[in-house]
C-alpha cells in the first residue's frame, strides 16, 4: 500500500530545485567519501 504525502509540509518547490545548478547546492555539511568507503561499497 502506497501512502501519498500531499500536505504542504511534504511538498517541494520542484521548479526551484530543477532550476538549481550543481554549484548552487550547499554540500558543506556532508562529509567527503573516502577511498576506503568506495572500496568497501
Amino acid at each position: 500500500m502506497s501512502k501519498k504525502y500531499t500536505s504542504q509540509a511534504f511538498q517541494a518547490d520542484w521548479q526551484k530545485i530543477t532550476a538549481m545548478r550543481d554549484r548552487d547546492i550547499d554540500l558543506s555539511d556532508i562529509p567527503e567519501i573516502t577511498h576506503d568507503q568506495i572500496a568497501g561499497a
